[in-house]
């Protein structure tokens, strides 16, 4: 007895949510549709699937056309621009792994990409790209962070760990506007 009720009840639900998630609205907040006239005088012909016919250009004039189809999308778009994009990630100080002096890392590192919508990305994703640097940065010796050889190592790590979170493009390179190991601030 239970058994249609349930079943009933489960196929009003559903019928409910689809007409919600489905139904658009019409009114004055729904855009208006244009429906051209019909023209009685003439039949419509039917489309053809040939392809236009292509003029050449006049000799005095340079093709303009090619140039333009090289430089749009595939999609017709207009082309995205190209060349490195520089996004900075703000300056910063980790705490290193050094009990004894208590030192820590002042990093203000800039990521290039390749992408303007990579560039986008990373200032989408800069609290979570922080977050890495913070990571990783805390887990370092003091000792073994220090001098060029540790900024290289550092932003080895560093830049393959942000070339496997960053998606949309190319992580080309990571600079380092300032990079020094230094002794922390006394605490108040």
């Amino acid at each position: 007895m239970r058994r249609p009720l349930i079943i009933a009840a489960g196929l009003g639900v559903a019928v409910a949510v689809a007409f919600v998630v489905l139904w658009k609205p019409r009114g004055r907040d729904a855009a208006p549709i244009d429906v051209p006239p019909a023209d009685q005088s003439a039949p419509a012909a039917p489309p053809s699937f040939a392809a236009p016919a292509v003029r050449p250009a006049p000799p005095s004039e340079a093709p303009a056309a090619p140039i333009a189809a090289a430089s749009a999308e595939p999609d017709g778009g207009p082309a995205e621009p190209q060349g490195p994009f520089e996004v900075e990630l703000g300056r910063h100080v980790i705490h290193l792994k050094d009990p004894e002096r208590g030192r820590v890392l002042r990093v203000s590192p800039k990521l290039v990409v390749d992408k303007q919508v990579t560039a986008k990305e990373v200032r989408r994703r800069k609290e979570e790209l922080v977050r890495m640097m913070f990571f990783l940065g805390s887990h370092r010796v003091a000792d073994g962070a220090e001098g060029t050889d540790g900024e290289a190592r550092f932003k080895a790590d560093l830049i393959e760990r942000f070339r496997n979170l960053v998606r949309t493009g190319q992580v080309q390179d990571l600079v380092f506007v300032e990079y020094e190991v230094a002794e922390a601030p006394p605490e108040n």
